[in-house]
């Protein structure tokens, strides 16, 4: 098959389509990554052809931007960008998918208009969703959009959510059908209900035993498991971390992930002190050097980035801003972990890590060295989690997320168009 993957964002959005490509790449599929130019480099030092989806903006700037992890209102900022980079997007998918002529396109559910294009060039289109937040199901235990493990945040997210739901994809909606306007495409009553409506296939990239599927997901849906990729050009040279490791008892790991890394502040001061106040020693991945503390205790070191693949399974505990991708590795790795939400998806994770018993959740805006300590503590004394979390790890270690996505994708049927052509 030829197999073309599209996808926005960051490297979060982006490592779990290379984790796919490589794996059809495996299988002997051509293989085609379709996304931010800003990846060029990080996509093709993996193996996969890449083509550019042109921004107008610099994506390495926009992903420093504050406001994107700034509580609530990062939202609608990120959707904003999304849809105004759309009519340049479906420019650069039609010239990309003429050149490379698919058999199938998978993409991420946020690269608004891929399914125009699909159905334009008739074939099938395949969508994927990182991260439950969307997936709005009233049989989930946890709705979508809790934010706190407490009965009054569950209670608030199973009356408001829906209707808050159906306000903002409303408003994304008529974004939507003024772009399909403008580009002489036909009225779509919900261009976004219907990129999952008329999918060959909904791809929900995480563990099942993460989140369960429902019977109310999204039709023709597959939770296929996590999708593992994280190799990156600027990874310490292993033997920097090595030595650190090596020399004493694993060490709690603090890592904030490729974009909250820029909205730091003092969490990696905080994390310093929490781990000199318990007396455990601490690796910090900080990105930026600005965000290296002063004066680090003695058992404290930190280090630009290093691939979380390989430290993670070292840890004591792991404390993540509950990212998906960051969140998959700390539980894949089987240790604890604490998650400390910023914004976006991260505070429904951290719930539901909660809730799985092999960790817990402190919000960013909670975040300080009496609070970090106390939220540690159980988390690398408490027997009962450290176990409940190795047998979680254990579990996701022997799920193929790569492969069952790819048996999903190679089963959807060659005649099997993505809605009528408009």
């Amino acid at each position: 098959m030829r197999i073309q993957f599209v996808t926005i964002g960051s490297f979060g959005d982006i490592n779990p389509f290379v984790a796919l490509g490589l794996e059809a790449l495996r299988r002997g599929h051509d293989v085609q990554c379709v996304g931010p130019a800003w990846f060029r480099e990080h996509v093709t030092r993996s193996g996969l052809a890449f083509a550019p989806l042109g921004e107008t903006r610099d994506l390495g700037a926009v992903i420093r931007e504050r406001k994107l992890m700034h509580g609530m209102s990062s939202g609608n900022r990120v959707m904003k960008m999304i849809l105004e980079e759309t009519p340049r997007g479906v420019a650069d998918l039609r010239a990309a998918a003429d050149a490379f002529v698919p058999d199938v396109i998978v993409a991420h559910r946020i690269a608004f208009g891929t399914r125009w294009v699909a159905q334009q060039r008739g074939v099938p289109y395949v969508g994927v969703d990182l991260a439950p937040l969307i997936w709005f199901s009233r049989a989930d235990p946890i709705p979508a959009m809790q934010m706190a493990p407490t009965r009054a945040s569950a209670w608030l997210a199973r009356t408001l959510g829906p209707p808050l739901w159906s306000l903002m994809r409303g408003g994304v909606d008529r974004e939507l059908r003024a772009i399909r306007a403008r580009l002489g495409l036909t009225r779509e009553r919900s261009p976004w209900q219907q990129d999952a409506a008329e999918a060959a296939a909904t791809l929900g990239l995480w563990s099942p035993a993460f989140r369960a599927p429902q019977h109310d997901d999204p039709p023709r849906s597959h939770v296929a498991g996590f999708t593992m990729h994280d190799d990156r050009a600027d990874a310490v040279t292993p033997a920097d971390v090595q030595r650190f490791l090596d020399a004493g008892e694993p060490p709690i790991v603090f890592a904030l992930g490729s974009t909250a890394v820029f909205n730091a502040g003092d969490f990696y001061e905080v994390a310093a002190r929490a781990c000199e106040r318990i007396g455990r020693r601490g690796l910090l991945l900080v990105g930026p050097q600005e965000n290296v503390p002063r004066d680090l205790p003695r058992d404290v070191a930190a280090f630009g980035y290093a691939p979380y693949s390989s430290v993670f399974p070292r840890a004591r505990a792991v404390v993540v801003h509950g990212g998906i991708g960051s969140t998959a590795q700390g539980l894949r790795a089987g240790v604890p972990t604490l998650v400390v939400p910023f914004a976006h998806d991260q505070f429904n994770n951290g719930v539901r890590v909660h809730a799985l018993g092999v960790g817990s959740t402190l919000p960013r805006s909670r975040v300080d060295v009496d609070r970090m300590a106390r939220a540690l503590e159980p988390l690398v004394e408490d027997r009962n989690v450290r176990e409940r979390a190795r047998v979680l790890g254990d579990t996701i270690r022997r799920e193929r997320g790569e492969a069952n996505a790819i048996d999903v994708i190679e089963s959807v049927p060659a005649g099997r168009r993505a809605g009528a052509a408009s």
